[in-house]
């Protein structure tokens, strides 16, 4: 079972990996990466939570449009939110 401890944890590698990702790009990637904040107008936020089942082009930045080094980060942004197995 997994607790507050744990989740905290992990909301905390996540934190620092997002950061050291958003890091290493320079200001014209992280625009597009970071986007805008949600607004609350339904209109503006709608392309935000509109979800498909196959991938679908959404903007932000795309792993191909990043430099090696920013797709390693990427990777271990990805990494830290996925569970470890317990025994």
């Amino acid at each position: 079972m997994i607790g507050a401890a744990d989740t905290r944890e992990t909301a905390t590698a996540m934190a620092e990996a997002a950061r050291a990702w958003l890091d290493t790009l320079d200001p014209g990637r992280q625009e597009t990466a970071v986007g805008h904040a949600p607004t609350g107008d339904d209109d503006a936020d709608a392309e935000r939570r509109r979800w498909f089942y196959t991938p679908t082009d959404h903007g932000g930045l795309t792993f191909h449009d990043q430099l090696p080094p920013q797709q390693r980060a990427a990777m271990k942004l990805v990494g830290s939110g996925l569970s470890r197995g317990r025994t």
